[in-house]
């Protein structure tokens, strides 16, 4: 069994995103081959296992801060205008940034149409003991929920 066929994923319209991501194209599922998807699970899989507790925290203080009931983090080659970096690969010597955000940030940035934030909010309802992921690519981005 393939990496990619571990990891629960779901596909959203991100027909409108803002500008500074605007050049990604957005489909984790075709953009890429199933080596290159393996390849990015299995590297975030990694770097989780390194700093997955402190995601989780993060997550945790985002929902009793009453943030969001929706965090989502995004995982990223390069720091984006996009949530607040909460790990940085330089200095963790990993391979992705990983910034805090949360579905209020992806409505207003358009990121999650919004005919799509109720299929949405179903779908993380379904994973609330899992980290949600935004993972962006050169090419592609998708949602993954992974368990810690």
């Amino acid at each position: 069994m393939t990496m990619a066929r571990q990891f629960k994923t779901q596909l959203f319209n991100h027909s409108n995103l803002s500008d500074e991501i605007s050049r990604v194209k957005l489909n984790f599922a075709s953009m890429m081959t199933e080596d290159q998807r393996d390849e990015v699970l299995r590297t975030l899989h990694e770097d989780l296992d390194i700093c997955k507790n402190l995601l989780w925290t993060v997550k945790e203080q985002i929902l009793d801060n009453d943030i969001s009931n929706y965090p989502i983090f995004v995982a990223s080659s390069e720091v984006l205008d996009l949530g607040k970096l909460v790990v940085d690969k330089e200095s963790m010597e990993i391979n992705w940034y990983f910034m805090a955000s949360h579905l209020e940030e992806f409505a207003i940035k358009q990121i999650i149409a919004e005919d799509k934030i109720d299929s949405f909010r179903k779908v993380y309802k379904e994973h609330l003991d899992e980290l949600c992921i935004f993972v962006m690519t050169e090419n592609s981005g998708d949602f993954v929920f992974l368990p810690v």
